[in-house]
């Protein structure tokens, strides 16, 4: 019998069960006392154990059935629930995890035969006990709740995007054809055109949302290993059920917080008797949170930790040779800008954890890559906070296509709050220096001509200028001319070092020419 169609079904299964498991072991772990957690975890373990055998994976079977056995001792009341047993069952959930693929291809599990042995061994000290079950930890299954759902390959919906991508350029092309030609009937067949493919497209992107909870749902085990590896006590509590993000960005998140949550464990939290001396509990407290707001997905992680020594920042700054204001502490901002430098480190020497100064620069540049914006809040003694903010897609856009010095720029129109034209008589309006005042509000001003380094007109006089915002910051951009609002396909760009910071992407316009994608934050 051919298994290869069946493979990608069981490693999505596989990968189910075992996140389960981990998530289960976490809570056990809080509570050893409590075997409320045994019933699901002997679910997953066996459900594993089973479709293995069914594809011939023995190694996979030999682990899944060591893990089952040890849980039915305890289950039995034969052997205590340990800091053992659950140590060598996270082991088996990491072997396992690792194992899935190699067994598909028919290489090896690594570490299984080992792991499986000690296993053996270990359950060989159960011993047999008359002891009633304890309520609530048989062997049966939770009852789930039944839903309708199909695996579909993402690999196919990412296929289905690009097409309803280049549908979007040809919409734009057929609407802009059609316009002004007089023909009533042909302006009619686009315009029905135009709303089918929003349609589809709008389709497409619901169909490639996945519940942020696949991402979050791996990262307490990545709290709880390295707070082990650590000597230090954390414990990592999510909120965020409901929130379903681009499956792509989702993916493209994964590496930004987990070095995030690294820092905050190395960094923030403290060891646990300089916590308690400072009337804190013993165990940090870390807290990922996830809401929607429009068109983003605003992502919090807090620590109650140490929080960021400013003036350890601004001295290792001045040991690098970075120019620092030495006009009173630094603010959140320029911390932040410090600890992105790349080779930026408060560590002074080089650990499995930290200290290569490349974390915070993977992350900014991540998030900027995605079209998002990272903030920090940090207060001394009371923790630190990390904002990610990203578009809910980072697929298909809806762009104000922009002229400056002769060149066409697409601006993501989510950070447009209004757009005005200056004139002698308009209140407010008004350039001082580098600084644009309108309604009564001041704020920085940056003439796109002469930031991306083009001839042409700079000031403001008749020229357009957009009022954007991003997060709690605003800033005024002067630019030649406003060509209108499209929906574009965006291409992400792997950036070279000679890129220009604010290139965050690029894309074909309706007439068959390319355009920069502008990531405008990046020019104040």
């Amino acid at each position: 019998m051919d298994l290869g169609r069946y493979t990608a079904l069981y490693l999505a299964d596989g990968r189910e069960y075992l996140k389960l498991a981990s998530a289960e072991l976490l809570a056990w772990e809080r509570r050893p006392d409590d075997l409320t957690p045994v019933a699901e975890l002997f679910r997953a373990f066996h459900s594993l154990k089973s479709s293995s055998a069914a594809m011939g994976y023995a190694e996979i079977v030999a682990v899944a059935h060591g893990a089952e056995h040890l849980l039915e001792a305890i289950r039995r009341r034969e052997m205590p629930a340990s800091k053992a047993v659950i140590g060598l069952l996270f082991r088996a959930v990491d072997v396992l995890d690792r194992g899935l693929e190699p067994a598909t291809v028919g290489a090896p599990v690594p570490d299984a035969a080992p792991l499986a042995e000690a296993i053996e061994r270990f359950a060989a000290t159960a011993t047999p006990s008359l002891a009633a079950e304890p309520a609530g930890t048989t062997a049966a299954t939770k009852a789930r709740p039944a839903m309708r759902a199909a695996r579909i390959d993402p690999a196919r919906l990412d296929e289905l995007l690009q097409l309803a991508g280049e549908l979007v350029i040809a919409r734009n092309r057929l609407v802009n054809l059609s316009a002004g030609r007089g023909d009533a009937e042909l302006e009619s067949a686009a315009g029905q055109i135009d709303t089918l493919v929003r349609a589809l497209h709008a389709g497409v992107l619901r169909a490639r949302l996945a519940p942020i909870t696949e991402l979050f749902g791996r990262l307490p085990r990545v709290v709880r290993d390295l707070g082990q590896a650590l000597g230090r006590e954390a414990r990592l509590e999510l909120r965020g059920e409901g929130i379903e993000l681009d499956r792509t960005v989702l993916e493209e998140l994964v590496d930004p917080l987990i070095h995030l949550l690294r820092n905050a464990v190395d960094h923030g939290i403290e060891p646990a008797a300089e916590r308690v001396a400072a009337g804190k509990s013993a165990e940090g407290h870390l807290e990922l949170v996830a809401e929607r707001q429009r068109d983003w997905i605003v992502i919090r992680l807090t620590d109650d930790g140490r929080g960021v020594n400013r003036a350890a920042v601004a001295a290792r700054a001045r040991e690098l040779g970075l120019v620092v204001d030495g006009r009173g502490a630094l603010t959140d901002e320029q911390v932040l800008t410090l600890l992105a430098r790349p080779g930026f480190s408060l560590k002074r020497e080089v650990t499995e954890v930290s200290g290569r100064g490349v974390g915070m620069d993977v992350v900014v540049t991540k998030v900027r890559s995605l079209g998002g914006r990272l903030d920090l809040t940090t207060e001394p003694g009371r923790g630190t906070t990390f904002e990610i903010k990203v578009p809910l897609t980072a697929a298909i856009q809806r762009i104000l296509l922009v002229s400056a010095g002769g060149d066409r720029f697409a601006i993501p129109f989510r950070l447009v709050r209004e757009a005005m034209l200056p004139d002698a008589t308009a209140t407010g309006g008004s350039l001082t220096g580098n600084r644009f005042t309108f309604r009564g509000r001041s704020m920085p001003f940056v003439d796109l001509t002469r930031a991306v380094g083009r001839p042409g007109r700079t000031g403001t006089g008749r020229r357009p200028v957009l009022m954007l915002e991003w997060g709690p910051r605003d800033g005024a951009l002067g630019v030649d001319a406003l060509l209108g609002q499209h929906d574009v396909l965006l291409e992400r760009i792997e950036a070279p070092r000679t890129l220009p910071g604010w290139v965050n992407g690029a894309t074909i316009l309706a007439d068959g020419a390319p355009a920069f994608l502008l990531d405008p934050t990046a020019l104040f």
